[in-house]
């Protein structure tokens, strides 16, 4: 199955069974490195056809970060269109969430993420951020058709958060690029309670590193 999904972007054979098999279940994607998780939930959401949602995107929008300003809606409840023609995710968040995804959804950027000091000081603390995360992550739990990517350093580290995450397929993106990493609390949860553990390994010689993005 794997091989096959390496080899097609079209919903057919395999490819096809596995979608449906999989009946909408949302994916919550969560790693020390936040833009190497970000760039694997884009990447899964656009191959199953899902919603990429980024709760930091949510939460600077929330906070009104440059970039990431929220804009008015009328109701509370959204509903966005999918990576994939066709496919909606139906969204229902607090009216200041759902206006929060909206002007996520919208920002310049489509990959931009807020750096984790811009959130800090927006929200005040490391326990006021894990908070307003836990808060965005219960709204999103009865939603079906979305890939959430968490913060490294956020509600995942909460054993509260993890009665909202029942029903979403966990994946733990990790990399050899840091070595003797701190077991932080939401490392220790993610290696406790993680579905899958998705490592990155970098095998390359001389300068050649230099030359790799994230995204690469």
């Amino acid at each position: 199955a794997s091989k096959t999904l390496a080899k097609t972007s079209n919903k057919t054979g395999v490819y096809g069974a596995l979608v449906d098999t999989l009946a909408g279940i949302p994916f919550t994607v969560a790693g020390d490195n936040q833009a190497l998780a970000w760039e694997v939930a884009q990447g899964l959401s656009k191959r199953l056809g899902w919603y990429p949602v980024a709760t930091a995107r949510i939460l600077a929008g929330m906070h009104k970060l440059d970039g990431f300003a929220t804009q008015a809606v009328a109701s509370s409840s959204q509903q966005v269109v999918g990576p994939t023609a066709g496919t909606i995710a139906a969204v229902t968040l607090p009216s200041k969430a759902a206006a929060a995804v909206n002007a996520a959804a919208n920002a310049t950027s489509a990959a931009a993420l807020p750096s984790a000091e811009a959130l800090l000081a927006a929200v005040g603390s490391a326990e006021d951020l894990g908070k307003a995360e836990r808060g965005v992550l219960a709204g999103l739990r009865s939603q079906r058709r979305v890939v959430v990517c968490a913060l490294p350093e956020g509600a995942l580290g909460q054993t509260e958060t993890w009665r909202d995450l029942y029903g979403s397929f966990i994946v733990w993106v990790d990399d050899d690029t840091v070595k003797n990493k701190l077991l932080t609390p939401t490392r220790q949860m993610l290696m406790d309670r993680a579905e899958i553990k998705l490592m990155l390994k970098l095998k390359v010689k001389g300068f050649a590193r230099t030359k790799l993005t994230v995204k690469d």
